[in-house]
């Protein structure tokens, strides 16, 4: 029987995680995720996205979190990216954000555990598969 062993990072956010990151940025999450397009709040959002992504979740993860689509996150993170190579208070601010919000992040964090997929059969490392990302999709 062959194992293969690879740890992994669990890319979830809380909700208390989620409030507190909003409220770096003097926002709620139910603004966050409002249809409304105040300077303020577009702000907040790009800085979200951008943050989220480099902490490795993927568009449609950050999308649901703030309702909105995968593209839009894609839209969000690219203009912030420009806007900090255009204006230097753009840079500074997400760079603060940045650092309060990894501080935040790892609050929380607990140890990894190693994932071993079975590969003796096909069912097993089906079974094990579905094991491992079957918390990514709730």
């Amino acid at each position: 029987m062959i194992k293969m062993t690879k740890t992994m990072k669990p890319l979830k956010v809380t909700s208390s995680t989620f409030r507190k990151l909003c409220e770096l940025l003097d926002t709620t999450p139910a603004e966050i995720a409002a249809e409304c397009r105040k300077k303020e709040l577009v702000k907040a959002r790009r800085c979200l996205c951008l943050f989220l992504t480099k902490q490795g979740f993927t568009t449609f993860q950050i999308g649901n979190l703030i309702n909105r689509d995968h593209s839009a996150v894609t839209y969000l993170k690219i203009k912030q990216v420009e806007l900090m190579q255009i204006y230097p208070d753009e840079k500074v601010d997400y760079e603060q954000f940045e650092r309060l919000a990894t501080d935040v992040m790892n609050e929380g964090e607990v140890e990894e555990q190693p994932i071993t997929i079975d590969c003796s059969s096909s069912y097993s490392y089906f079974t094990s598969v579905v094991g491992l990302f079957s918390g990514y999709f709730n």
